[in-house]
């Protein structure tokens, strides 16, 4: 396995470099869990096992796609039987999963669309039948 990670390393183009390292140097995922009281005596948190599974079956499936000057967000949104589970990221390495209610998803889609306030606008690109 290290021979193959050194190989695509160094096939890599720098950004792709940077990409990797920072996986590798991730926490264990059952440490980090554990660090942020997820899992307990062995245990998975039943609301994130449940966000987990939602996420893979959902009644409803909303994708957010979204990039502002040179930041991409992309957020999955998945809802069934009332409940909604999200998962987001703007750099494919650090991620955040919500899960709430589903009289809350109007708020969490609102969120997902403000525009940071640093960012200057421009006129939209896209035609205005769409908009």
């Amino acid at each position: 396995m290290a021979w193959t990670t050194g190989w695509v390393r160094a096939a890599a183009s720098p950004r792709d470099s940077a990409y990797l390292s920072a996986l590798e140097s991730l926490h264990e995922p059952v440490d980090s869990l554990t660090r942020r009281g997820l899992i307990k005596d062995g245990v998975l948190d039943a609301g994130l096992a449940g966000a987990v599974g939602l996420l893979a079956t959902p009644a409803v499936a909303l994708d957010v796609d979204i990039r502002v000057g040179g930041v991409q967000a992309k957020a999955w949104h998945r809802e069934a039987a009332g409940a909604v589970a999200t998962l987001a990221t703007i750099d494919g390495i650090v991620f955040e999963l919500a899960w709430f209610d589903a009289p809350q998803w109007p708020a969490e889609l609102a969120r997902v669309t403000v525009v940071p306030e640093d960012v200057d606008l421009a006129d939209s690109a896209v035609s205005a039948v769409a908009r």
